[in-house]
């Protein structure tokens, strides 16, 4: 299932700090003896939504409606708070 937040996005405050270049994260771990990407696996859905903004990631299905009580893949902003 794919949710599609660009609505929600075009609402949510741009993070003044963006995270760096792949190339810079690339040539800085260049020179490292062992490079672990298990965090990369868990970082989503292992940030807990604020109660009150986890409404805003709702969708229908034609069963049921949803949230996300965890932050899901395609929020604004989503990757500089799994780092």
């Amino acid at each position: 299932m794919c949710v599609d937040f660009i609505d929600l996005n075009f609402a949510c405050p741009k993070d003044p700090y963006p995270l760096s270049s792949i190339d810079r994260l690339i040539d800085g771990a260049s020179s490292c003896k062992t490079l672990s990407f298990m965090e990369a696996y868990s970082g989503y859905n292992q940030i807990k939504m604020n109660p009150t903004d986890a409404p805003m990631t709702a969708f229908m299905t034609n069963t049921c409606n949803y949230y996300y009580d965890a932050m899901p893949f395609g929020l604004e902003n989503a990757e500089q708070h799994t780092s």
